[in-house]
């Protein structure tokens, strides 16, 4: 099957993140780049990162949101990215990776824990009857977490300017915070010339 080439303009890609739910004013505040992230993980589904899920996300940090268990944004500690900020949103794999951080880690340390609780005295082994109570024991981890906004995921990266955000790209744990800068400067500076600011030093600047 071919594959056609499709053009897209800034108009269509705005058209589509205002039929998601996103704000004139808001969309005004992404960039280009940002905004085909989100047009291209619509159409292409084998890229990680739901658009519902990303714009979610922002509409929570604009304010007219609603809470979706994430953690609270947060500046990034460390150059290249010191200075900007990032949100996080979830993936398909957010639920593993949120559930074995519940259970302490790559070594879950607290399941352990769990199938100790469910081992009657004496018994050498784990009955098959304990095996449920484990199942819920851990299932019961995820909205836990939500309820306390530790859910962890992907990033939304974005930077702060005159009291308001600007958001400028997607980033993941497994690249590089150079990849993600190098990311930015290339397709955001020329759009937010307030970025420079950011890139001199990695210091926010008001």
């Amino acid at each position: 099957m071919e594959i056609k080439p499709e053009t897209v303009s800034r108009e269509n890609l705005c058209g589509f993140v205002k039929f998601c739910g996103l704000s004139d004013d808001t969309i005004l505040r992404c960039s280009t780049y940002f905004l085909f992230e989100l047009f291209v993980r619509a159409r292409c589904h084998s890229m990680p990162g739901d658009p519902a899920k990303i714009i979610a996300e922002i509409r929570l940090l604009e304010g007219y949101g609603r809470q979706t268990g994430t953690k609270e944004a947060a500046l990034f500690d460390e150059l290249p990215l010191r200075g900007f900020w990032h949100k996080h949103y979830l993936t398909d794999n957010s639920l593993a990776k949120n559930l074995q951080l519940a259970l302490g880690g790559p070594k879950l340390k607290r399941l352990r824990g769990l199938i100790e609780e469910q081992r009657k005295p004496g018994a050498t082994h784990l009955l098959p009857e304990g095996v449920p109570d484990i199942a819920w024991a851990i299932t019961a981890l995820y909205p836990k977490r939500a309820e306390r906004g530790e859910l962890t995921g992907e990033w939304i990266v974005y930077a702060k300017h005159e009291g308001k955000n600007y958001y400028l790209s997607l980033g993941n744990h497994r690249e590089g915070d150079e990849v993600v800068f190098a990311r930015i400067s290339q397709t955001c500076s020329d759009e937010f010339h307030f970025i420079a600011s950011l890139q001199d030093d990695g210091v926010q600047h008001p």
